[in-house]
C-alpha cells in the first residue's frame, strides 16, 4: 500500500540494503529523514554469499536503528549461463519482491529509501510501492549514477541496464528484466538524493539533502591516530567479479605496498572478497588479511590504535572518512587506465581521482610506478 492509498492505514517507511556499506547509509538516512513516530522496516536484498554474511555480522547499532529486519532472498539470474534458468530465476525474484510487499499490505507506505540504483530489485520494489522514493549512497558508483543522469538524464537508468561491462549479456538481462518485471525503472526514479556527493546530484538535476554521517559521528566521535606505523590497504573484489587476473591484481599491491616498506601493512578486503582468494594474498604477499565486521567506517571506530595510514584504490570509505576528519593519512593508488574491464568502475575509477587530485581533498592521489 503506498502514497495514493488511504491516509488511516499506520505508517512505514522502507530501507532496501544488501552490503555493509549499503546498510550503514540505510541507518543515516533513517536518522536523518526518517520520521521518529513511524515504524521503520529494514529489508535485506541477499543475493550473492556475502550478503548474507554482512547480515550475519551486522554490529548491532546498525540492526537498532530499525524496527524490523526482513530478509529477502533472491536467486542470481543464469548462473549456469541458460536462458531458461535467467527466466525461472527472475520469476521467482519478482514473486519475492511482490510478496515482501504484501506482507506489508496492512501499512502506508511513506518512503522507500534505495541503497542501490544499479540493483533492478530494488527499483522494482520502489515503483511497486508507489511511494517517495530515496535514493542513498552506495559508495562510488552513485558517483558514477550520478554523472550518467548529468549526461543522459532519464536514459540514464536505461544506460545502466547495458553498459555496466560494455557486452551484450548485460544488455540481453536489461531487456529480460523489463520483459519480465515491466516498465519500473522510470517509475522509481528518485524523488531525493540523499547523498555525500551532493554537487554531482545537483548538477543531475534532482534534489538533494547531504549525507554527513552524523550518526556515525553523533554515535563514536571523531578516531585521533594512533603512534604506531600501521598501514590499512582496503581491498576491491577485482579478482573475484573477473575485472583483473589475480596476478595482476597481485602486483599492483605488492607495488603500492613497496612505496612504504616501512609500514606494517594489513589488507583489509571488501565484502565480496572470498576466505580462499585472502589465502593468496596472505600467501603471495606476506601481508596480514584481516576481515572487519560491518562497513570500515564504523569498524575503524572500533580498533585501539587506528593505523597511521589507510590506502585503498578508490574506495569510497576514503571519501567518507575525509568527511568524518580521520585524521590517518588517506592514500589513493591509481590503477593504470584501461586495466579494469567494466566500463562503469572505469569511469568510476576516473571520477574519484578526478574529485581528490584538487587541493581541498585531504586524499593524496599516488601513481603505482
Amino acid at each position: 500500500m503506498g502514497r495514493a492509498e488511504s491516509n488511516t492505514s499506520p505508517s512505514v517507511e522502507l530501507y532496501l540494503a544488501s552490503t555493509p556499506l549499503q546498510i550503514l547509509n540505510a541507518v543515516e538516512a533513517r536518522y536523518a529523514l526518517g520520521d521518529a513516530g513511524t515504524r521503520a522496516v529494514l529489508i535485506l536484498f541477499q543475493r550473492r554469499w556475502e550478503h548474507y554474511t554482512a547480515a550475519a555480522t551486522l554490529p548491532d547499532p546498525l540492526i537498532a536503528a530499525f524496527d524490523e529486519v526482513l530478509p529477502l532472498h533472491l536467486d542470481l539470474p543464469a548462473s549456469d549461463g541458460n536462458p531458461w534458468t535467467a527466466v525461472a530465476a527472475l520469476s521467482r525474484n519478482r514473486r519475492s519482491v511482490l510478496g515482501v510487499l504484501a506482507r506489508l499490505s496492512e501499512f502506508l507506505i511513506d518512503r522507500v529509501v534505495v541503497t542501490n540504483q544499479w540493483n533492478r530489485d530494488m527499483r522494482y520494489l520502489a515503483a511497486k510501492a508507489r511511494a517517495e522514493v530515496v535514493f542513498a549512497d552506495d559508495g562510488t558508483s552513485t558517483a558514477s549514477y550520478l554523472k550518467a543522469c548529468a549526461e543522459w538524464g532519464a536514459g540514464a537508468d536505461w544506460w545502466l541496464g547495458f553498459a555496466s561491462r560494455g557486452r551484450l549479456v548485460n544488455l540481453a538481462a536489461a531487456l529480460l528484466y523489463r520483459l519480465m518485471y515491466g516498465r519500473f525503472m522510470l517509475r522509481s526514479r528518485p524523488d531525493l538524493m540523499f547523498t555525500c556527493y551532493s554537487a554531482l546530484a545537483e548538477e543531475a538535476g534532482f534534489p538533494v539533502v547531504a549525507n554527513e554521517y552524523r550518526w556515525v559521528r553523533s554515535m563514536f566521535g571523531v578516531v585521533r591516530k594512533g603512534a604506531d606505523s600501521s598501514g590499512h590497504f582496503l581491498g576491491a573484489p577485482f579478482v573475484e567479479r573477473g575485472e583483473v587476473s589475480s596476478q595482476e591484481y597481485l602486483r599492483w599491491l605488492r607495488e603500492a605496498m613497496a612505496h612504504h616498506p616501512e609500514l606494517n601493512w594489513i589488507y583489509i578486503p571488501h565484502p565480496a572478497e572470498s576466505g580462499s582468494w585472502l589465502e593468496q594474498v596472505s600467501r603471495e604477499t606476506g601481508v596480514e588479511c584481516k576481515r572487519m565486521n560491518g562497513p570500515y567506517e564504523l569498524s575503524l571506530f572500533e580498533e585501539a590504535w587506528p593505523p597511521a595510514v589507510i590506502a585503498s584504490w578508490f574506495s569510497s570509505a576514503l571519501e567518507n572518512l575525509q568527511m568524518l576528519e580521520i585524521d590517518s593519512e588517506l592514500w589513493a593508488y591509481r590503477i593504470p587506465d584501461g586495466a579494469l574491464s567494466s566500463s562503469t568502475l572505469r569511469l568510476a575509477a576516473q571520477g574519484f581521482y578526478e574529485r581528490n587530485t584538487s587541493s581541498e581533498s585531504r586524499i593524496l592521489v599516488k601513481d603505482l610506478t
